[in-house]
């Protein structure tokens, strides 16, 4: 993102808290700040210090700013705020996304548990099950179920307490012994967040990774994308230089539909 930012920005419609701290930012700082100007988000700067007071806070802000500018595929910060926008203009006049769609009963085999039919459909599964990849959607903690930690730690009973994530890796394990063709790794990919990374990656440490190969593990780390206060799309900030942000892959959805994209950048290897 350096190339974009080679050229000088004007300061001229800066706020007054920003204008005072130009002397201190660097010419790629500038150039964040210009954009967050150009896409009304002035307001993060009301409450902005003269220089020489929390500067190391305002250099970690512009690299947050540029994180997420990064992280967001569609354009970066501005297409971000500008299909936040329309969906909220839409959303404000009642506009149905699905107007004009009609909705039909899709065609396929209800399953019942040990039947005849549901037996011939496993067994063909299973033939294929040895190729396949799994994908572990990890990216939250445990608090609504009263719970500090991540999880995937949580037992799956009370008796053994094997947790989740060592019940997932026993799985593949097993799979890969009876349907895997001789010396192939079926992949595990578990999605992390800054919430989860670390102890997600600690657990499998602890454990060697339940039995599987380091190799075969991939974490693949969520990016986030700016929390919003209003139908305006103005970016909530967490604290003066702080913004708040929320679990999304760069097409705006979030929890586990940013599993696609978010393979396509693999967390950095511990």
């Amino acid at each position: 993102m350096q190339g974009l930012f080679a050229r000088h920005v004007s300061t001229d419609a800066f706020p007054a808290p920003l204008k005072a701290n130009e002397s201190i930012l660097s010419n790629h700082e500038l150039h964040l700040a210009n954009l967050l100007v150009e896409l009304g988000q002035t307001h993060l700067f009301e409450k902005w210090d003269p220089p020489g007071t929390h500067d190391a806070e305002k250099h970690a802000f512009f690299a947050q700013v540029d994180e997420l500018n990064n992280a967001y595929g569609s354009g970066g910060l501005a297409g971000y705020i500008a299909n936040a926008k329309g969906l909220l203009k839409a959303a404000a006049e009642g506009q149905n996304p699905l107007e004009g769609w009609r909705p039909e009963v899709p065609q396929g085999v209800v399953l019942e548990p040990v039947t005849p039919a549901y037996e011939r459909y496993e067994t063909q599964g299973l033939l294929e099950v040895g190729a396949c990849g799994f994908v572990l959607v990890a990216g939250g903690l445990g608090e609504r179920l009263g719970y500090n930690g991540i999880k995937v730690e949580l037992p799956t009973q009370t008796i053994t307490h094997v947790s989740y994530l060592e019940l997932y890796c026993r799985q593949i394990l097993t799979m890969q012994g009876k349907y895997a063709a001789p010396g192939y790794l079926v992949p595990l990919a578990i999605m992390v967040s800054d919430d989860t990374a670390t102890k997600t990656q600690e657990l499998l440490d602890k454990h060697a990774y339940f039995g599987l190969e380091r190799s075969q593990v991939t974490l693949m780390k969520q990016g986030k994308v700016p929390a919003l206060t209003n139908n305006n799309a103005e970016i909530a900030a967490a604290s003066t230089y702080v913004i708040d942000g929320e679990w999304a892959s760069s097409s705006g959805s979030s929890s586990g539909g940013g599993c696609e994209e978010c393979g396509r950048t693999p967390y950095p290897p511990f």
